[in-house]
């Protein structure tokens, strides 16, 4: 059932990222099968109460980060205005929730600053050499690319559980 899942939300992801690319939208029918297809992932490996636990916290991360984010242009545009669909988009704020799913606090952090830096990093170098480049960035289709490598990864190595940090803890003890 979880290779399944897997199989379905690579292909939400898939279709979700190259909407995003394409046409700077994604269609909100995606969103329920992505969560549906991580919690499948999610619940096959640790319990609802565990995954709630977690969600509410990767939850709370992106409320702060969206607080932030409004503060910021609040300070640098002289007045409080709202930022979803001026700044960012819904479907972006959306996609950001529905992948709290997929990973534990720590996982989530390190996914999240991740790939913010590379989709900002590939934006920079992408308008040195584009001229005509949109303004927009496609933020939910670039961070649905690298999740896709991980529930690929996941389908190969089962044994990958992002909700647990103990891959995570391995990986960086290996590198210190």
């Amino acid at each position: 059932m979880e290779r399944f899942a897997d199989m379905i939300g690579i292909t939400a992801l898939g279709i979700l990222s190259w909407q995003d690319f394409r046409f700077r939208k994604i269609a909100w029918w995606l969103l329920p099968i992505i969560v549906g297809a991580l919690l499948v992932c999610s619940i096959s490996k640790n319990p609802a109460a565990e995954i709630g636990r977690e969600f509410c916290f990767n939850i709370f991360f992106l409320a702060v980060q969206f607080f932030l984010l409004w503060i910021w242009f609040a300070i640098r545009n002289r007045k409080f205005s709202k930022i979803i669909d001026t700044q960012i988009g819904l479907g972006d704020v959306l996609f950001l929730i529905c992948i709290a799913l997929a990973f534990s606090p720590a996982n989530f952090l390190v996914f999240y600053t991740l790939t913010m830096i590379l989709t900002l990093t590939a934006v920079m170098i992408s308008r040195k050499f584009i001229s005509e480049m949109k303004t927009e960035i496609p933020l939910a289709g670039a961070l649905a690319l690298p999740l896709i490598g991980l529930c690929m990864w996941r389908m190969v190595d089962p044994s990958k559980d992002f909700y647990s940090d103990e891959w995570l803890m391995k990986l960086l003890e290996g590198n210190s």
